[in-house]
């Protein structure tokens, strides 16, 4: 049976989303947590691989310091780092390593 494009890219995009789910909780920064494994780490990459995302919008938050940021990749490198301070405010932050900030961390 072949599945069409359409619902082979959903389902990519499903299964990417999982991995990332699992290697946010793998990392201890989604609250519970998991032990990190090489094997964890190297599925969550492949996933991200596969599904060939190079233009994104990325925002996250860290704890227990309540860092608020938003990263703009396009063509797969980072393009902007912006810190969100609590009234909404976004000032944009100048990494050494901007890549980092990225989904893969080698944009």
């Amino acid at each position: 049976m072949t599945i069409p494009p359409r619902e082979r890219r959903q389902r990519l995009r499903r299964r990417l989303w999982l991995g990332i789910l699992v290697a946010c909780l793998a990392s201890g920064g989604c609250s519970g947590g998991q032990e990190v494994t090489a094997l964890g780490i190297k599925a969550a990459r492949e996933l991200w691989s596969k599904a060939g995302i190079r233009d994104y919008d990325l925002e996250y938050t860290t704890g227990p310091a309540n860092g608020h940021f938003l990263v703009t990749v396009r063509d797969g490198e980072v393009k902007k780092v912006e810190a969100i301070q609590p009234g909404g405010a976004r000032f944009e932050l100048h990494p050494g390593a901007p890549r980092y900030y990225s989904v893969d961390g080698s944009s």
